[in-house]
């Protein structure tokens, strides 16, 4: 060994002895022996694993079926009762006695109504079945009932659904024809 300095010694710049160094550390385990190491200190394996990218959700396959699945119906849906609720497939009057006007269904609630048409007496009155989609024209229905009246109606062929209203005829103005 060396002879020992002394603390104040000018030669002494830090610099530790070989001498005094702590003993070299043991060889790692073997390959199969557990490493007491913590794991983020692992060495990375030697094939690295494959990079997944995964797609946005709007660009796969799969989205964009269940999308056209769900979408597509509803926007033909939509088209068709745009189109029997615009297009007219007869216009005219129908003059007779309401016999029955009430504001039926709850969930899609239209008034609905019946128009009795007498022509003959003695011959039982021909029906004719109507709804109304304004309020307005609701309301001066109301007021006529029990006088003789013309009802100027539109009639829309195939509209999809009872909630727009449950009959083709829909009325679009009333005249009271008696006092």
């Amino acid at each position: 060994m060396t002879e020992s300095k002394s603390p104040n010694d000018p030669d002494d710049r830090g610099i530790p002895d070989p001498a005094d160094a702590p003993p070299p550390k043991p060889p790692l385990p073997a390959e199969g022996v557990e490493r007491d190491r913590p794991q983020a200190a692992a060495v990375p394996p030697a094939v690295a694993r494959p990079v997944v990218v995964e797609k946005p959700w709007h660009k796969r396959v799969t989205t964009r079926i269940l999308a056209a699945l769900i979408i597509l119906p509803l926007l033909a849906f939509a088209i068709w009762a745009a189109v029997t609720l615009n297009v007219v497939y007869e216009r005219g009057e129908q003059y007779g006695y309401v016999q029955n006007f009430a504001k039926q269904g709850v969930v899609c609630a239209t008034w609905e109504g019946e128009l009795a048409k007498a022509n003959v007496p003695g011959v039982a009155p021909e029906i004719f079945p109507f709804s109304v989609r304004d309020d307005a024209v609701a309301a001066d229905i109301q007021a006529s009932i029990g006088k003789r009246v013309a009802l100027k109606y539109e009639k829309h062929r195939n509209v999809p659904t009872s909630c727009f209203a449950k009959s083709d005829n829909f009325v679009t103005g009333v005249r009271v024809e008696e006092p």
